[in-house]
């Protein structure tokens, strides 16, 4: 059994994948050795923030279902959207802890759908739509961050930028004439 010495291996040419652009992709082993590689910093919070609006979701449904008993079947209605909407937020969470590749798509369509609602809100009750402006913003500069983020990047998609300071110099070896499909 191999003792850890602390020190993170470097990315090798051996962990590159493929240049595409202005992406470098990396193999699992590459990704993990970036720095920031992992679910840390700003991207726990943001699964956390995903967890609990799930959660929040959830006791909405119950108090959905806790009015249908009354007859209200508004509750019902209610109950099976929150309960959808739950369901796909938690989905998205487990995404960004389990470091799928995945994850920075179904955030953006969460954020469309939830745009999308808020829209139609406005038609529906005005009033009650003003609230939901607020998190759309908030949704929207976390969207940012999940497109413009290294670490998200890294650790979902295994790519970093060719500018990142780790791969810059292996690049620096390749020939620039050679065809990009004989590269990487």
């Amino acid at each position: 059994m191999a003792v850890s010495t602390g020190t993170p291996q470097p990315i090798t040419e051996a962990n590159i994948v493929k240049r595409d652009g202005d992406w470098v992709y990396l193999d699992e082993e590459g990704a993990k050795r970036h720095p920031l590689y992992g679910v840390e910093g700003w991207a726990m919070v943001l699964g956390i923030l995903l967890a609990l609006g799930a959660l929040l979701g959830l006791f909405t449904v119950v108090g959905s279902l806790i009015a249908t008993a009354f007859g209200a079947f508004e509750g019902i209605a209610v109950a099976v959207l929150m309960g959808a909407a739950s369901g796909y937020q938690l989905f998205i969470a487990s995404r960004l802890w389990k470091k799928r590749d995945s994850f920075p798509r179904h955030y953006f369509i969460l954020f469309a759908i939830s745009l999308a609602l808020t829209i139609v809100s406005f038609f529906v009750d005005p009033d009650g739509a003003m609230s939901s402006i607020a998190s759309i913003v908030i949704m929207g500069l976390w969207l940012a961050y999940v497109f413009q983020s290294v670490r998200i990047n890294v650790t979902t998609r295994k790519r970093v930028s060719v500018g990142d300071a780790l791969v810059r110099e292996i690049l620096a070896d390749t020939d620039p004439h050679r065809p990009k499909s004989a590269q990487y």
